[in-house]
């Protein structure tokens, strides 16, 4: 009961990476990061997808437990949410290079 906000939260995110991991091979990388080059690359890279979110949920704890202690609540929040996100990118960017000659 207490916990319920942060479970909803936990698995509503585990629930919405699918759609992330489409939405980032669509705007950001191209759809051939996520399909049609190989077998299994839809499943490899919805996979490191969860891997980098899930840390990133892990992360952005823990960075906004330490902003807080320097910065009201709500700033604590933004900067780590915003700032681990901008890392995603980058970390989602080089992880879902194309296996062939290395081009996204």
């Amino acid at each position: 009961p207490a916990h319920r906000p942060t479970l909803s939260f936990f698995f509503s995110y585990l629930l919405e990476l699918p759609l992330q991991h489409f939405l980032n091979a669509l705007i950001c990388y191209k759809l051939s990061t996520i399909c049609g080059q190989y077998p299994g690359q839809y499943l490899r890279t919805l996979g490191l997808t969860y891997a980098t979110y899930i840390n990133a949920i892990w992360i952005t704890t823990l960075l906004k437990a330490q902003l807080a202690r320097f910065v009201e609540e709500k700033w604590a929040f933004i900067g780590s949410v915003y700032g681990v996100g901008i890392v995603n990118m980058f970390v989602l960017g080089r992880l879902m290079k194309d296996k062939e000659g290395g081009k996204k």
